[in-house]
């Protein structure tokens, strides 16, 4: 039920993005970062990502008649994380990698030695042996600024994937 104010205003959800990137650091941060990629030729590009899914996680949703409940039930025992790794580039999927393995120990394909590889400025990311990995593999990695995921096109294509696992 919508709750409108005298002044015509209605409640709505609040969304809460990072406020690093409304700050003057943030902001002189994402310019910079913005600058420099742009004179990298797109070919070269390639963002990096990891995601979870839970795999005995049940659906929430289902289709019934109106009125009459969706039952279903839930697997027993320890729900395990599958750690997701995915690489795209300018082509597309350049690498995927699914992993019970933590993040330090998945393997880094081969990007080529062109690759310029952009990731999450999070410290996850920052596992030791990350950077020696990736530039052992023959790219240069670059991270993305702070609290910026909107830079990283590849968090738009875990929707599609997660929902068919």
């Amino acid at each position: 039920m919508e709750r409108v104010a005298g002044d015509g205003t209605a409640a709505e959800k609040k969304s809460l993005p990072a406020a690093e990137p409304d700050t003057a650091d943030g902001q002189i941060g994402r310019s910079q970062w913005q600058k420099e990629t742009g004179r990298i030729d797109p070919e070269r590009l390639m963002f990096l990502d990891e995601s979870g899914v839970m795999r005995e996680m049940p659906r929430c949703y289902g289709r019934r008649l109106r009125g009459a409940r969706v039952r279903e039930g839930t697997p027993g025992g320890h729900w395990r994380t599958l750690t997701i790794l995915g690489a795209i580039r300018t082509s597309g999927w350049a690498a995927t990698m699914m992993s019970e393995a933590t993040r330090s120990k998945c393997c880094v394909p081969d990007f080529g030695p062109v690759a310029v590889v952009f990731i999450d400025n999070l410290s996850a990311h920052k596992v030791a042996g990350m950077r020696a990995s990736i530039q052992a593999a023959g790219a240069e990695l670059r991270y993305l600024p702070p609290s910026s995921p909107d830079f990283n096109p590849i968090k738009k294509c875990w929707f599609p994937v997660k929902q068919r696992l």
